[in-house]
Protein backbone atom coordinates (compact mmCIF):
# COMPACT_ATOMS: atom_id res chain seq x y z
CA UNK A 1 0.00 0.00 0.00
CA UNK A 2 1.27 3.48 -0.85
CA UNK A 3 2.18 5.75 2.07
CA UNK A 4 -0.60 7.88 3.54
CA UNK A 5 -0.84 11.69 3.56
CA UNK A 6 1.64 13.56 5.69
CA UNK A 7 0.63 16.20 8.24
CA UNK A 8 1.31 19.16 5.94
CA UNK A 9 -0.84 17.71 3.18
CA UNK A 10 -3.70 17.01 5.58
CA UNK A 11 -3.61 20.56 6.95
CA UNK A 12 -3.65 21.91 3.37
CA UNK A 13 -6.66 19.72 2.59
CA UNK A 14 -8.56 20.81 5.74
CA UNK A 15 -7.81 24.49 4.98
CA UNK A 16 -9.23 23.96 1.51
CA UNK A 17 -12.45 22.53 2.98
CA UNK A 18 -12.79 25.61 5.21
CA UNK A 19 -12.32 28.06 2.34
CA UNK A 20 -15.35 30.30 1.60
CA UNK A 21 -14.50 30.29 -2.13
CA UNK A 22 -16.76 29.13 -4.96
CA UNK A 23 -16.62 25.53 -6.09
CA UNK A 24 -14.76 26.53 -9.25
CA UNK A 25 -12.10 28.33 -7.17
CA UNK A 26 -11.84 25.35 -4.79
CA UNK A 27 -11.30 23.05 -7.79
CA UNK A 28 -8.56 25.27 -9.21
CA UNK A 29 -6.86 25.69 -5.84
CA UNK A 30 -6.94 21.93 -5.24
CA UNK A 31 -5.07 21.31 -8.46
CA UNK A 32 -2.51 23.96 -7.60
CA UNK A 33 -1.89 22.50 -4.15
CA UNK A 34 -1.89 18.88 -5.42
CA UNK A 35 -0.58 19.07 -9.02
CA UNK A 36 0.40 15.40 -9.24
CA UNK A 37 -2.60 13.55 -10.76
CA UNK A 38 -1.25 10.23 -9.47
CA UNK A 39 -1.61 11.64 -5.96
CA UNK A 40 -5.29 12.56 -6.41
CA UNK A 41 -6.59 9.07 -5.62
CA UNK A 42 -4.84 9.17 -2.26
CA UNK A 43 -6.35 12.57 -1.45
CA UNK A 44 -9.85 11.40 -2.44
CA UNK A 45 -9.38 8.35 -0.26
CA UNK A 46 -8.61 10.70 2.65
CA UNK A 47 -11.75 12.71 1.89
CA UNK A 48 -13.78 9.49 1.93
CA UNK A 49 -12.45 8.69 5.39
CA UNK A 50 -13.41 12.16 6.59
CA UNK A 51 -16.95 11.75 5.25
CA UNK A 52 -17.29 8.30 6.79
CA UNK A 53 -16.25 9.69 10.19
CA UNK A 54 -18.33 12.85 9.79
CA UNK A 55 -17.44 14.29 13.23
CA UNK A 56 -13.99 15.09 11.86
CA UNK A 57 -15.55 17.86 9.71
CA UNK A 58 -17.16 21.00 11.09
CA UNK A 59 -20.54 20.74 9.40
CA UNK A 60 -22.69 20.72 6.23
CA UNK A 61 -20.49 23.11 4.24
CA UNK A 62 -17.36 21.01 4.71
CA UNK A 63 -19.34 17.83 3.97
CA UNK A 64 -20.54 19.32 0.68
CA UNK A 65 -17.06 20.55 -0.32
CA UNK A 66 -15.52 17.15 0.43
CA UNK A 67 -18.16 15.37 -1.67
CA UNK A 68 -17.65 17.91 -4.48
CA UNK A 69 -13.88 17.34 -4.56
CA UNK A 70 -14.36 13.56 -4.74
CA UNK A 71 -16.60 14.13 -7.77
CA UNK A 72 -14.48 16.89 -9.32
CA UNK A 73 -11.08 15.20 -9.12
CA UNK A 74 -12.31 12.15 -11.06
CA UNK A 75 -14.86 13.83 -13.34
CA UNK A 76 -12.69 13.40 -16.46
CA UNK A 77 -12.16 9.67 -15.91
CA UNK A 78 -14.46 7.07 -17.49
CA UNK A 79 -15.70 5.90 -14.10
CA UNK A 80 -15.26 7.48 -10.71
CA UNK A 81 -13.73 4.88 -8.37
CA UNK A 82 -15.58 6.53 -5.47
CA UNK A 83 -18.99 6.32 -7.15
CA UNK A 84 -20.36 3.98 -4.47
CA UNK A 85 -19.71 6.59 -1.76
CA UNK A 86 -21.30 9.36 -3.83
CA UNK A 87 -24.42 7.24 -4.31
CA UNK A 88 -24.57 6.54 -0.57
CA UNK A 89 -24.39 10.28 0.07
CA UNK A 90 -27.24 10.86 -2.40
CA UNK A 91 -29.31 8.00 -1.00
CA UNK A 92 -28.23 7.65 2.64
CA UNK A 93 -28.98 4.33 4.37
CA UNK A 94 -31.88 4.27 6.81
CA UNK A 95 -29.77 2.84 9.60
CA UNK A 96 -27.79 5.33 11.66
CA UNK A 97 -24.10 5.35 10.68
CA UNK A 98 -21.20 7.74 11.05
CA UNK A 99 -21.44 8.56 7.32
CA UNK A 100 -22.07 12.26 6.71
CA UNK A 101 -25.72 12.96 5.92
CA UNK A 102 -26.01 15.68 3.31
CA UNK A 103 -28.91 18.12 3.34
CA UNK A 104 -31.53 18.18 0.58
CA UNK A 105 -29.79 21.18 -1.01
CA UNK A 106 -26.40 19.45 -0.98
CA UNK A 107 -27.86 16.25 -2.45
CA UNK A 108 -29.60 18.29 -5.16
CA UNK A 109 -26.32 20.02 -6.03
CA UNK A 110 -24.40 16.72 -6.14
CA UNK A 111 -27.11 15.01 -8.23
CA UNK A 112 -26.97 17.85 -10.76
CA UNK A 113 -23.21 17.34 -11.15
CA UNK A 114 -23.53 13.58 -11.59
CA UNK A 115 -26.58 13.56 -13.86
CA UNK A 116 -25.70 16.45 -16.18
CA UNK A 117 -22.04 17.52 -15.85
CA UNK A 118 -22.03 19.84 -18.87
CA UNK A 119 -25.30 21.57 -17.92
CA UNK A 120 -24.32 22.12 -14.30
CA UNK A 121 -21.26 24.34 -14.94
CA UNK A 122 -23.04 27.53 -13.76
CA UNK A 123 -23.51 25.89 -10.35
CA UNK A 124 -19.74 25.86 -9.87
CA UNK A 125 -19.82 29.66 -9.54
CA UNK A 126 -21.72 29.27 -6.25
CA UNK A 127 -20.27 28.83 -2.78
CA UNK A 128 -21.27 26.02 -0.43
CA UNK A 129 -23.12 28.54 1.74
CA UNK A 130 -25.15 29.76 -1.24
CA UNK A 131 -26.08 26.21 -2.24
CA UNK A 132 -27.21 25.31 1.28
CA UNK A 133 -29.34 28.45 1.48
CA UNK A 134 -31.40 27.58 -1.62
CA UNK A 135 -35.04 26.53 -1.33
CA UNK A 136 -34.92 23.03 -2.80
CA UNK A 137 -37.48 20.24 -2.45
CA UNK A 138 -36.73 16.53 -2.36
CA UNK A 139 -38.42 16.07 -5.74
CA UNK A 140 -35.83 18.36 -7.39
CA UNK A 141 -33.04 15.82 -6.83
CA UNK A 142 -32.06 14.36 -10.22
CA UNK A 143 -32.60 10.69 -10.98
CA UNK A 144 -29.27 8.83 -10.78
CA UNK A 145 -30.63 5.30 -11.21
CA UNK A 146 -28.47 4.85 -14.33
CA UNK A 147 -25.36 5.42 -12.21
CA UNK A 148 -26.57 2.86 -9.66
CA UNK A 149 -27.04 0.31 -12.45
CA UNK A 150 -23.55 1.13 -13.75
CA UNK A 151 -22.11 0.60 -10.28
CA UNK A 152 -23.92 -2.73 -9.81
CA UNK A 153 -22.64 -3.97 -13.18
CA UNK A 154 -19.10 -2.96 -12.23
CA UNK A 155 -19.31 -4.67 -8.83
CA UNK A 156 -20.73 -7.81 -10.42
CA UNK A 157 -17.54 -8.15 -12.49
CA UNK A 158 -15.29 -8.13 -9.43
CA UNK A 159 -14.12 -11.39 -7.86
CA UNK A 160 -15.91 -12.31 -4.64
CA UNK A 161 -12.82 -11.76 -2.46
CA UNK A 162 -12.48 -8.18 -3.77
CA UNK A 163 -15.91 -7.36 -2.36
CA UNK A 164 -15.03 -8.55 1.16
CA UNK A 165 -13.39 -6.25 3.63
CA UNK A 166 -13.86 -4.42 6.90
CA UNK A 167 -13.17 -0.70 7.08
CA UNK A 168 -10.26 0.35 9.28
CA UNK A 169 -12.24 3.42 10.35
CA UNK A 170 -13.92 2.88 13.73
CA UNK A 171 -16.68 5.39 14.65
CA UNK A 172 -16.09 7.44 17.77
CA UNK A 173 -17.81 5.89 20.84
CA UNK A 174 -19.14 9.31 21.91
CA UNK A 175 -20.62 12.35 20.11
CA UNK A 176 -18.37 14.41 17.87
CA UNK A 177 -15.32 16.34 18.93
CA UNK A 178 -16.37 19.92 19.69
CA UNK A 179 -13.00 21.65 19.77
CA UNK A 180 -11.66 22.65 16.36
CA UNK A 181 -8.11 21.92 17.51
CA UNK A 182 -9.05 18.45 18.78
CA UNK A 183 -11.03 17.78 15.63
CA UNK A 184 -7.99 18.58 13.48
CA UNK A 185 -5.74 16.43 15.64
CA UNK A 186 -8.16 13.52 15.29
CA UNK A 187 -8.28 13.95 11.51
CA UNK A 188 -4.49 14.02 11.29
CA UNK A 189 -4.20 10.92 13.48
CA UNK A 190 -6.58 8.94 11.29
CA UNK A 191 -5.35 10.12 7.90
CA UNK A 192 -1.66 9.62 8.64
CA UNK A 193 -2.34 5.93 9.31
CA UNK A 194 -2.26 3.40 6.50
CA UNK A 195 -6.02 3.07 6.56
CA UNK A 196 -8.13 1.25 4.05
CA UNK A 197 -9.79 -2.05 4.85
CA UNK A 198 -8.93 -5.38 6.38
CA UNK A 199 -9.32 -7.99 3.67
CA UNK A 200 -9.26 -11.78 3.90
CA UNK A 201 -5.91 -13.55 3.59
CA UNK A 202 -5.57 -16.61 1.40
CA UNK A 203 -3.03 -19.36 1.95
CA UNK A 204 -1.91 -22.25 -0.18
CA UNK A 205 -2.56 -25.77 0.96
CA UNK A 206 0.31 -27.12 3.01
CA UNK A 207 2.21 -29.89 1.21
CA UNK A 208 1.81 -33.38 2.58
CA UNK A 209 4.59 -34.93 4.63
CA UNK A 210 4.42 -38.30 2.93
CA UNK A 211 3.61 -39.79 -0.45
CA UNK A 212 0.54 -41.87 -0.97
CA UNK A 213 -2.08 -42.81 -3.53
CA UNK A 214 -4.86 -40.92 -1.75
CA UNK A 215 -2.83 -37.90 -0.64
CA UNK A 216 -2.25 -34.69 -2.57
CA UNK A 217 1.43 -33.95 -3.03
CA UNK A 218 3.47 -31.12 -4.49
CA UNK A 219 5.19 -31.87 -7.75
CA UNK A 220 8.88 -32.05 -7.08
CA UNK A 221 11.01 -31.69 -10.24
CA UNK A 222 13.66 -33.89 -8.60
CA UNK A 223 11.23 -36.60 -7.57
CA UNK A 224 11.79 -40.09 -8.87
CA UNK A 225 8.06 -40.26 -9.64
CA UNK A 226 8.30 -37.54 -12.29
CA UNK A 227 9.82 -39.95 -14.78
CA UNK A 228 6.86 -42.29 -14.42
CA UNK A 229 4.23 -39.62 -15.14
CA UNK A 230 2.68 -39.68 -18.61
CA UNK A 231 0.69 -36.86 -20.22
CA UNK A 232 -3.05 -37.34 -20.48
CA UNK A 233 -4.70 -35.93 -23.58
CA UNK A 234 -8.35 -34.89 -23.46
CA UNK A 235 -9.74 -35.79 -26.88
CA UNK A 236 -12.88 -33.71 -26.28
CA UNK A 237 -10.86 -30.52 -25.79
CA UNK A 238 -11.60 -27.81 -28.38
CA UNK A 239 -14.11 -30.09 -30.09
CA UNK A 240 -17.71 -29.25 -30.97
CA UNK A 241 -19.10 -31.83 -28.55
CA UNK A 242 -21.16 -29.12 -26.91
CA UNK A 243 -22.77 -27.13 -29.74
CA UNK A 244 -25.20 -25.55 -27.30
CA UNK A 245 -22.31 -23.67 -25.71
CA UNK A 246 -21.28 -22.07 -29.00
CA UNK A 247 -24.87 -21.23 -29.90
CA UNK A 248 -25.36 -19.60 -26.48
CA UNK A 249 -22.23 -17.51 -26.96
CA UNK A 250 -23.35 -16.42 -30.41
CA UNK A 251 -26.85 -15.61 -29.17
CA UNK A 252 -25.43 -13.53 -26.30
CA UNK A 253 -23.41 -11.65 -28.90
CA UNK A 254 -26.47 -11.23 -31.13
CA UNK A 255 -28.34 -9.51 -28.28
CA UNK A 256 -25.63 -6.86 -27.99
CA UNK A 257 -24.53 -6.10 -31.53
CA UNK A 258 -25.19 -6.88 -35.19
CA UNK A 259 -23.65 -10.13 -36.42
CA UNK A 260 -22.08 -10.43 -39.83
CA UNK A 261 -24.25 -12.07 -42.52
CA UNK A 262 -22.17 -15.26 -42.28
CA UNK A 263 -22.55 -15.36 -38.50
CA UNK A 264 -26.31 -14.89 -38.82
CA UNK A 265 -26.54 -17.74 -41.32
CA UNK A 266 -24.42 -20.00 -39.08
CA UNK A 267 -26.54 -19.26 -36.01
CA UNK A 268 -29.78 -19.84 -37.93
CA UNK A 269 -28.37 -23.09 -39.34
CA UNK A 270 -27.39 -24.33 -35.87
CA UNK A 271 -30.86 -23.53 -34.52
CA UNK A 272 -32.54 -25.36 -37.39
CA UNK A 273 -30.39 -28.45 -36.79
CA UNK A 274 -31.19 -28.45 -33.05
CA UNK A 275 -34.57 -26.67 -32.65
CA UNK A 276 -34.69 -27.51 -28.94
CA UNK A 277 -31.68 -25.28 -28.34
CA UNK A 278 -33.90 -22.24 -28.73
CA UNK A 279 -35.34 -22.95 -25.27
CA UNK A 280 -31.88 -23.23 -23.70
CA UNK A 281 -30.52 -19.86 -24.81
CA UNK A 282 -31.92 -17.89 -21.87
CA UNK A 283 -33.78 -15.58 -24.24
CA UNK A 284 -36.62 -13.85 -22.40
CA UNK A 285 -39.43 -11.72 -23.88
CA UNK A 286 -37.84 -8.60 -22.39
CA UNK A 287 -34.65 -9.23 -24.42
CA UNK A 288 -36.49 -9.88 -27.70
CA UNK A 289 -36.43 -6.17 -28.73
CA UNK A 290 -32.60 -6.22 -28.51
CA UNK A 291 -32.46 -9.22 -30.84
CA UNK A 292 -34.97 -7.65 -33.24
CA UNK A 293 -33.01 -4.40 -33.50
CA UNK A 294 -29.58 -6.01 -33.85
CA UNK A 295 -30.34 -9.14 -35.90
CA UNK A 296 -33.85 -9.28 -37.42
CA UNK A 297 -33.30 -12.56 -39.41
CA UNK A 298 -32.25 -14.37 -36.23
CA UNK A 299 -35.28 -12.98 -34.37
CA UNK A 300 -37.57 -14.32 -37.11
CA UNK A 301 -36.02 -17.79 -36.90
CA UNK A 302 -36.24 -17.86 -33.09
CA UNK A 303 -39.92 -16.88 -33.15
CA UNK A 304 -40.66 -19.46 -35.85
CA UNK A 305 -39.12 -22.20 -33.70
CA UNK A 306 -41.20 -21.07 -30.72
CA UNK A 307 -44.53 -21.06 -32.58
CA UNK A 308 -45.85 -24.23 -30.94
CA UNK A 309 -44.71 -23.35 -27.41
CA UNK A 310 -46.77 -21.74 -24.66
CA UNK A 311 -44.20 -18.94 -24.41
CA UNK A 312 -44.95 -17.53 -27.86
CA UNK A 313 -47.79 -15.37 -26.52
CA UNK A 314 -45.37 -13.47 -24.25
CA UNK A 315 -42.94 -13.00 -27.15
CA UNK A 316 -45.76 -11.72 -29.37
CA UNK A 317 -46.66 -9.23 -26.64
CA UNK A 318 -43.03 -8.05 -26.40
CA UNK A 319 -42.89 -7.62 -30.19
CA UNK A 320 -46.13 -5.65 -30.26
CA UNK A 321 -45.14 -3.32 -27.43
CA UNK A 322 -41.55 -2.63 -28.48
CA UNK A 323 -40.58 0.72 -29.94
CA UNK A 324 -41.65 1.17 -33.56
CA UNK A 325 -38.74 0.74 -35.97
CA UNK A 326 -37.88 -0.50 -39.44
CA UNK A 327 -36.50 -3.74 -38.00
CA UNK A 328 -39.60 -4.53 -35.95
CA UNK A 329 -41.78 -4.06 -39.07
CA UNK A 330 -39.37 -6.22 -41.05
CA UNK A 331 -39.71 -9.03 -38.50
CA UNK A 332 -43.52 -8.83 -38.46
CA UNK A 333 -43.65 -8.70 -42.26
CA UNK A 334 -41.45 -11.79 -42.60
CA UNK A 335 -43.44 -13.64 -39.96
CA UNK A 336 -46.73 -12.94 -41.74
CA UNK A 337 -45.15 -14.26 -44.95
CA UNK A 338 -43.76 -17.41 -43.35
CA UNK A 339 -46.67 -18.45 -41.13
CA UNK A 340 -50.22 -17.60 -40.14
CA UNK A 341 -50.05 -15.19 -37.23
CA UNK A 342 -52.93 -14.64 -34.82
CA UNK A 343 -55.32 -12.01 -36.20
CA UNK A 344 -55.46 -10.11 -32.91
CA UNK A 345 -51.65 -9.84 -32.88
CA UNK A 346 -51.51 -8.28 -36.36
CA UNK A 347 -54.37 -5.92 -35.60
CA UNK A 348 -52.80 -4.79 -32.34
CA UNK A 349 -49.43 -4.27 -34.03
CA UNK A 350 -50.96 -2.18 -36.83
CA UNK A 351 -52.96 -0.15 -34.29
CA UNK A 352 -49.81 0.50 -32.24
CA UNK A 353 -47.94 1.61 -35.37
CA UNK A 354 -50.69 4.10 -36.20
CA UNK A 355 -50.95 5.37 -32.61
CA UNK A 356 -47.17 5.80 -32.38
CA UNK A 357 -47.10 7.91 -35.54
CA UNK A 358 -50.01 10.06 -34.37
CA UNK A 359 -48.43 10.79 -30.98
CA UNK A 360 -44.99 11.82 -32.25
CA UNK A 361 -44.04 15.45 -31.63
CA UNK A 362 -41.01 15.70 -33.91
CA UNK A 363 -42.39 16.30 -37.42
CA UNK A 364 -39.31 14.97 -39.20
CA UNK A 365 -39.29 11.71 -37.23
CA UNK A 366 -43.09 11.48 -37.57
CA UNK A 367 -42.96 11.80 -41.38
CA UNK A 368 -40.25 9.16 -41.59
CA UNK A 369 -42.23 6.68 -39.48
CA UNK A 370 -45.45 7.39 -41.40
CA UNK A 371 -43.70 6.52 -44.66
CA UNK A 372 -42.36 3.29 -43.14
CA UNK A 373 -45.77 2.29 -41.80
CA UNK A 374 -47.49 3.06 -45.13
CA UNK A 375 -44.99 0.94 -47.08
CA UNK A 376 -45.37 -1.83 -44.49
CA UNK A 377 -49.18 -1.80 -44.69
CA UNK A 378 -49.14 -1.64 -48.49
CA UNK A 379 -46.96 -4.76 -48.59
CA UNK A 380 -49.29 -6.64 -46.26
CA UNK A 381 -52.38 -5.64 -48.27
CA UNK A 382 -50.90 -6.43 -51.69
CA UNK A 383 -49.72 -9.84 -50.53
CA UNK A 384 -53.07 -10.46 -48.84
CA UNK A 385 -51.36 -11.17 -45.55
CA UNK A 386 -53.93 -9.30 -43.48
CA UNK A 387 -57.68 -8.90 -43.65
CA UNK A 388 -57.84 -5.18 -44.26
CA UNK A 389 -61.63 -5.23 -43.90
CA UNK A 390 -61.30 -5.23 -40.10
CA UNK A 391 -58.82 -2.36 -40.16
CA UNK A 392 -60.33 -0.43 -43.05
CA UNK A 393 -61.74 2.53 -41.12
CA UNK A 394 -58.66 2.93 -38.90
CA UNK A 395 -56.19 2.73 -41.80
CA UNK A 396 -58.29 5.03 -43.96
CA UNK A 397 -58.40 7.68 -41.20
CA UNK A 398 -54.63 7.34 -40.84
CA UNK A 399 -54.15 7.98 -44.57
CA UNK A 400 -56.41 11.04 -44.47
CA UNK A 401 -54.57 12.52 -41.47
CA UNK A 402 -51.24 12.23 -43.28
CA UNK A 403 -52.44 12.74 -46.85
CA UNK A 404 -49.64 15.29 -47.37
CA UNK A 405 -47.16 12.39 -47.40
CA UNK A 406 -46.80 10.62 -50.76
CA UNK A 407 -46.79 7.10 -49.31
CA UNK A 408 -49.98 7.78 -47.33
CA UNK A 409 -51.73 9.00 -50.45
CA UNK A 410 -50.60 5.86 -52.29
CA UNK A 411 -51.92 3.66 -49.49
CA UNK A 412 -55.25 5.54 -49.61
CA UNK A 413 -55.54 4.83 -53.35
CA UNK A 414 -54.78 1.17 -52.67
CA UNK A 415 -57.61 1.06 -50.15
CA UNK A 416 -60.01 2.30 -52.81
CA UNK A 417 -59.54 -1.03 -54.62
CA UNK A 418 -60.54 -2.93 -51.49
CA UNK A 419 -64.20 -3.49 -50.71
CA UNK A 420 -65.04 -1.51 -47.54
CA UNK A 421 -66.57 -3.46 -44.65
CA UNK A 422 -70.31 -3.66 -44.31
CA UNK A 423 -71.79 -0.79 -42.33
CA UNK A 424 -69.00 1.67 -43.16
CA UNK A 425 -69.91 5.10 -44.64
CA UNK A 426 -68.29 4.16 -47.96
CA UNK A 427 -70.30 0.96 -48.21
CA UNK A 428 -73.58 2.74 -47.41
CA UNK A 429 -72.94 5.42 -50.00
CA UNK A 430 -72.21 2.78 -52.64
CA UNK A 431 -75.48 0.99 -51.83
CA UNK A 432 -77.53 4.20 -52.01
CA UNK A 433 -75.97 5.10 -55.36
CA UNK A 434 -76.96 1.74 -56.71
Amino acid sequence: MSPSLNTTEIITLLDLLESPSTFQEISEKFRREFPDSDFHFKVCDALCQLLQESDLLTGPEQHLKAAFLIYDVERDSRQNPFLSLLIKLLHPPEIVTSLARLSTQARWFLSQLLAAPSESLPLLELTAKEVLSKAVEESAICDTSNLQVLLMEHLAELPAYDKIGVSCIVPAPKPGVHSEELRRESAIDILTCDAGSFGPLYHRLAPSLHLGEDVLTWIDPNSEYIGKLEPFWDDSMCSSSAPATEVKKMMARALKLALTPNQQLQLISDLKQEPRLVFQLGLSPSRLPDLVENNPPVAVEVLMLMMDSAQIVEFYSALVNMELSLHSMEVVNRLTTATKLPVEFIHQYVSNCIATCENMKDKYVQNRHVRLVCVFLSSLIRNKLIDVQELFIEVQAFCIDFSRIKEAAALFRLLKHVDPPEGSPENKSDVSNK
